[in-house]
């Protein structure tokens, strides 16, 4: 029998008069350096809960030393009595607004066997050994607070009725983590109204590849039925979400003077030099370049012949086109040369960080929703942090122990 969708849990809300001290912004939005002075000054920050290696660079801690930290930060937390558990299980609305913008979803638990039969669609590959960290992650310290964002086409009676929840009075309204945040947590039955509106819909992830691959992960250790089996989601409708670019930047130049380089770049195609960084960001199709204290606009080859689908995202001429067969970068998931950025961390810090070391930068425009839904319609897998979706669900807003199921 195929399991439902979204099914409820028991929400730990964070309480209004801590947030601002437990809430924290996206992970892959700040650099390590920054995680590590907001983990070591904020001591109630739920960044605490979830270090990763490389984050605190003057300690050489294990992966279990650092699992065994989380815990023990979490307990921190619990003990704090920072978070206040709801009445009954039931799902949670949550609506986010960041510079104008505002998207509503809904946040329940989700079967990880769902994306095994279709209901579940994924457009990037993963890192195993991230997805095992993360799935450690779960088993030792036993709980989650970073949704997997998806999204799901909309109707109208689905839309009507989020609607209405969102216009009555929220349970908690906080700006913790630089953005709007508000929560409606649901009784049961308008949770069922919820549930069964959403039960038919196809869902794509957005954000959280590793989260949920890590999910199904602990799942293979864990027997049928146990928590370990159902993932904390969060959809959205797919008109509300904005897509930001992921840039690109190559630590080196493969021994080859500018010249060189910039000669290569035009036997691709029309290569004309830009006045300066406020002509940064490119039009699809299009890729702006930084290299050796100068821009460049380069418009990008079409695809070879015969090739569709992926292949024809921007995201993967530049990868087949440049940084492959210029660059030698042939897997991007591992090689130690590439570094992405996310739109929000500025052109300004890509400026700063080529600038240091002679590096070179290559910023995209976004990819397209459709595009991405399409991908994933056709099992299709883009090239890593192909997009990024801004607001992101923050971490420390509410939590989902697992013993509790």
């Amino acid at each position: 029998m195929t399991e439902p969708l979204f099914q409820n849990f028991v929400p730990h809300i964070v309480k209004s008069e801590w947030a601002d001290r437990v809430v924290t912004g996206a992970y892959d939005a700040v650099g390590p350096a920054e995680r590590n002075d907001i983990a070591n000054n904020r001591p109630y920050s739920y960044l605490n809960v979830t270090r990763s290696p490389g984050d605190d660079p003057e300690k050489d801690l294990s992966t279990e030393e650092l699992l065994a930290l989380g815990r023990s930060s979490l307990e921190f937390l619990l003990e704090a009595e920072v978070f206040s558990a709801a009445a009954e299980p039931g799902l949670v609305v949550y609506r986010l607004t960041l510079d104008g913008h505002s998207q509503v979803g809904v946040v329940g638990l989700m079967p990880v066997e769902a994306a095994v039969d279709g209901r579940i669609r994924k457009h990037e590959d993963v890192r195993p050994a991230r997805a095992e960290l993360l799935a450690r992650h779960l088993e030792v310290v036993g709980a989650a607070s970073s949704p997997v964002a998806l999204t799901h086409e909309t109707d109208s009676a689905l839309d009507e009725l989020i609607s209405a929840i969102a216009a009555g009075e929220p349970t908690l309204s906080t700006e913790a983590g630089n953005v709007g945040q508000e929560v409606w947590l649901l009784d049961s039955a308008t949770s069922k109204q919820l549930q069964t509106l959403l039960q038919n819909k196809t869902f794509y992830i957005t954000d959280g590849h590793h989260r949920f691959a890590a999910a199904a992960v602990a799942a293979g250790r864990h027997e049928t039925g146990s928590p370990f089996h159902r993932v904390l989601v969060v959809s959205f409708p797919s008109e509300e979400l904005r897509v930001l670019p992921f840039h690109r930047r190559v630590a080196h130049r493969a021994d080859m003077v500018v010249d060189d380089l910039l000669e290569e770049l035009r036997q691709l195609g029309e290569l004309r030099p830009l006045s300066g960084i406020e002509e940064a960001h490119p039009p699809i199709g299009q890729i702006s370049i930084y290299l050796a204290n100068s821009w460049h606009r380069l418009v990008l080859p079409k695809p070879l012949v015969g090739k569709q689908g992926v292949s024809l995202l921007d995201v993967s001429v530049l990868q087949d086109a440049i940084l492959d067969p210029i660059f030698g970068i042939s897997d991007p998931n591992a090689d130690p040369n590439i570094e992405y950025i996310a739109d929000p961390i500025g052109i300004d810090e890509l400026v700063r960080r080529c600038d240091s070391d002679g590096g070179v930068a290559f910023i995209l425009a976004a990819t397209t929703i459709d595009d991405i839904m399409t991908v994933a319609d056709s099992n299709g897998l883009m090239p890593p942090k192909s997009s990024y979706f801004d607001p992101k669900p923050r971490s420390g807003l509410f939590l989902r122990i697992l013993e509790e199921r």
